[in-house]
């Protein structure tokens, strides 16, 4: 048995319905496609920061020529070019591998803050009037910004609480530790927590809003897949219907032709046989189709070299299938409709593109499933599928659109008398909720 396996996406009652925060992050990033949208939403977040981390250490440095101290520029300097040093390795080690903006980018924000205590208690405990220390405290008003530009709530409170810290202490030390730095301090910082709390109120929008979209795709994904179940059973049902009845008949009536007696016309029993013999083909075929058994039995590549078989012997279309590359261990409702949209492609290569050769080629690696059905017929216009689809030819649309609630996608690339090449994906996680196999 091939290409059989147990495990489910997300679904509809997972921790992603929970209380926004890590939690609801972890159970959309369990899927591809959705790990891909919290990976480019934290991304553009984290380049964001990159390019008001870079404006911080240019305002750092700006003060130093300004407002240098009068002694220690040295280690001011040398300070700030560790902070700088820590911002770009921070970004390298991110962007190199984009997986990992999730789980690294907020470090970036503590080096940050420690960066900025570090550069004000420095430059208070120079010596000097501390006039290089006052500009400075007011970079921490950055921090807030550098906080809302990432998704997780909790870590923009746990950034800020300490910069309060940091800008309280610090400004008492530099503005003279008596009761005026005080008041002076106290008035300050009311503003710096009003800009931290919007802060976290903003991170909370941008969280509930990313969570809110990747919830509304498990629903799509998850009614896909209730639809998809509901299709199977009424197919299975129309299969065996067909069998039970159709099939039969026409298996008697093949009998009760045989029964005919000798002096019967000899080219109408050679025509009432051809025309049993093919509605009987053509309904087993149909069957079949409707409820591959050799799917369930076998598994995608084996089902789609005996359609591949079963094309190639009616004599209109060779069909090559090649499975080298795939990987197996995909759920059945994705095994299902890729075997769907492998037949609605080869149905399309048989009857309208005049083709005499159509491969199809089945991979799949860690993070998706492709398959892709290659012609060398006469090509179309693809400008001309929303007019075929106006004329009810709804069979290409529909797994289209069935792949795309699944996660995945449909790509036909093509031009008049040049073949055509389908290709078709799937996120290897797109699998119905437990809830929805039960439909």
């Amino acid at each position: 048995m091939t290409g059989r396996s147990g495990g489910h996406g997300p679904g509809l009652g997972g921790p992603a319905h929970g209380r926004p925060g890590l939690g609801g992050f972890a159970a959309l990033a369990v899927d591809t496609r959705l790990r891909d949208l919290l990976v480019a939403h934290a991304m553009r977040g984290f380049r964001a920061q990159l390019v008001v981390r870079g404006l911080l250490v240019a305002f750092a440095a700006l003060a130093l020529v300004l407002e240098p101290p009068d002694d220690g520029v040295v280690a001011y300097v040398l300070f700030l070019a560790g902070y700088a040093t820590w911002a770009v390795v921070v970004y390298a080690a991110v962007r190199g591998a984009t997986d990992r903006v999730l789980r690294l980018s907020w470090i970036a924000l503590f080096g940050d803050i420690v960066a900025l205590a570090g550069l004000v208690m420095l430059s208070s405990w120079l010596p000097g009037d501390g006039s290089t220390a006052q500009v400075l405290l007011d970079g921490v008003f950055v921090m807030p910004v550098l906080a809302a530009l990432q998704l997780r709530r909790w870590v923009a409170a746990a950034v800020l609480a300490p910069t309060l810290v940091v800008f309280v202490a610090g400004g008492f030390r530099v503005l003279g530790g008596d009761a005026d730095a005080l008041r002076e301090v106290a008035v300050t910082s009311t503003a710096l927590l009003a800009a931290c709390v919007g802060s976290v109120l903003l991170v909370g929008i941008q969280q509930s809003r990313v969570l809110s979209l990747g919830r509304g795709l498990i629903e799509q994904r998850a009614l896909s897949a209730a639809v998809q179940a509901a299709e199977d059973r009424e197919r299975t049902e129309l299969s065996e219907r067909l069998h039970d009845g159709a099939l039969q008949y026409l298996l008697a009536a093949k009998q009760d032709l045989d029964d005919l007696p000798d002096d019967v016309d000899e080219r109408l029993r050679d025509r009432l046989q051809t025309a049993i013999r093919t509605s009987t083909a053509i309904l087993r075929a149909e069957v079949a189709g409707l409820s591959p058994a050799v799917l369930e039995a076998s598994g995608l590549d084996v089902a789609l070299a005996r359609l591949a078989h079963e094309v190639t012997a009616r004599g209109r279309l060779a069909v090559t299938v090649d499975t080298s590359r795939w990987r197996g261990g995909v759920d059945a409702s994705a095994e299902r409709l890729l075997y769907d949209t492998a037949r609605e492609l080869i149905a399309n290569v048989e009857k309208h593109a005049g083709a005499s050769v159509a491969g199809v080629v089945l991979s799949s690696d860690e993070d998706e499933v492709v398959l892709e059905v290659v012609d060398d017929g006469r090509g179309f216009d693809v400008q001309q599928l929303p007019q075929r689809l106006g004329e009810g030819h709804i069979g290409l649309q529909t797994r289209r659109l069935r792949l795309e609630t699944a996660g995945g996608r449909l790509q036909i690339d093509t031009a008049p008398d040049r073949g055509t090449r389908a290709r078709a994906t799937l996120p290897r996680t797109a699998s119905p909720s437990p809830s929805a196999r039960g439909v």
